[in-house]
């Protein structure tokens, strides 16, 4: 069978516009994964940043209780001081196992980010991406 001109010119834009299609939804996804990454990471800094004041909170108690105990003697700052060391130790415990999350997270986003300039990139190439917008005049 001969394809006519007509048909070529036809088949050709049907094929542009399916590879146009598929880009843009691979942008889109990525963009979105890597958006979500994103604040996975800012949730997590946040939350590591209570931890540390709950930490210096903590410490602060602890030194007290301690300075209390050494000053009169008495049996009541001993066990704040007691209470507050077991708090520092469950945030520690607790903050290492944040800090292992961040850096699964952190791989899982540069793996994400790398994927999406790569999409970024074969959508620039392709012409799919247009940074300015275009006005008919």
């Amino acid at each position: 069978m001969k394809m006519t001109l007509k048909r070529k010119l036809i088949y050709s834009f049907i094929l542009i516009a399916f590879i146009f299609t598929i880009n843009t939804m691979i942008t889109i996804y990525f963009s979105k994964k890597t958006n979500d990454f994103y604040e996975y990471l800012l949730n997590g800094i946040s939350q590591l940043n209570n931890i540390a004041q709950k930490l210096q909170t903590e410490i602060e108690t602890e030194t007290s209780s301690y300075r209390g105990y050494m000053l009169y003697g008495d049996a009541k700052y001993k066990d704040q001081f007691r209470v507050a060391s077991e708090r520092i130790d469950k945030l520690i415990t607790y903050e290492q196992k944040s800090a292992e999350n961040q850096k699964s997270a952190a791989a899982n986003f540069t793996q994400t980010t790398i994927l999406s300039t790569i999409a970024f990139i074969i959508a620039i190439v392709s012409g799919t991406y247009i940074s300015k917008p275009i006005f008919l005049v």
